[in-house]
Parts: C-alpha cells; structure tokens; sequence
C-alpha cells in the first residue's frame, strides 16, 4: 500500500498540471505559474512518500526485528515543506531560476 504522502504528491501534481493548461488556454500567467508550483509541491510530497515507501519495505524485510530510522535529512518537518512550498510559489510566480533573486 503506498504511502499517504505518494497519493496527495499525485493528486497535486496532477491537479498543478490542470491549472498549467487551463491557465495556457486562458493566457492568465498567474494560474499557469500556480500550476507550475502545484506540480513541484506534487513531486516533492511524492518523493518524500517513496523514501517512507522505502524504509517500511526494508522494515519488512528484515529479519532480526529491528528496524530503520527515517533520517530527519530525507523527511523535512512540516515548517521546513512549507518554506520550500514558499520559496517554489514564488519562484514560479515571478519566472525565476534562483528564488533569492526573485520578485521585488
């Protein structure tokens, strides 16, 4: 069963991608960028849910009964995800390569 986190990536990124195209057929930039940043935010939650995936199937495959820990590095606490959900939203918004100097 995959993980929560794999489910809501997908349907985000999938949703992101509904936006991009909707925004494409109307011209309006700023829905296309909303788009562009759904879909990041998608693979990002997506990513995270396959590292958990990962680890609970090397879990399962152990046999001595111990078990591997989720490095805090791989899955970021939920103020470090909303920050790189800011930081993405902005860089799309303003058509950036590098969030620092993006916007005014």
């Amino acid at each position: 069963m995959p993980d929560q986190d794999r489910v809501e990536g997908a349907a985000k990124n999938m949703g992101g991608k509904v936006k991009e195209a909707a925004g494409k057929v109307t011209g309006d930039e700023k829905l296309k960028a909303e788009g562009r940043a759904d879909q990041v935010e998608g693979k990002v939650q997506n990513a995270v849910g396959g590292v958990k995936d990962s680890l609970r199937d090397k879990n399962a495959a152990r046999s001595d009964g111990r078990r591997f820990a989720c490095p805090a590095s791989v899955v970021a606490p939920q103020a470090q995800l909303q920050a790189l959900v800011f930081l993405t939203r902005r860089r799309a918004a303003f058509g950036c390569e590098a969030a620092a100097t993006c916007g005014p």
